[in-house]
């Protein structure tokens, strides 16, 4: 019993030990490039003046255009009804099959 409980813990050691080493040097790894990045553009000017007035519209819009309400139209005239009707059902509301 005591063998396979050592086993166990070591084989859950190992792969906790493995996952934290590859953390670490990722994190290495990664700040070691954001200071690069840092000081490339720590060179970079800064702009010292005031900042210059914005760029003038060179699209001309076109007039809007005014739209009017379709007429009304007779339901009646189009063809609308004004009750539902059912493939399947009698007067009655219920279908009735064969």
């Amino acid at each position: 019993m005591a063998t396979s409980t050592v086993a166990v813990g070591a084989g859950v050691g190992a792969a906790l030990g493995v996952a934290f080493l590859s953390a670490l040097i990722w994190a290495i790894f990664e700040r070691r490039k954001r200071k690069a990045l840092i000081a490339q553009y720590s060179t970079v000017p800064q702009y010292q003046g005031e900042a210059p007035p914005p760029p003038t519209a060179q699209y001309q819009y076109p007039p809007q255009q005014s739209y009017t309400a379709p007429p009304s139209v007779d339901r009646k005239q189009v063809g609308v009804q004004e009750q539902a009707r059912y493939e399947l059902s009698n007067e009655n509301g219920r279908a009735e099959i064969g």
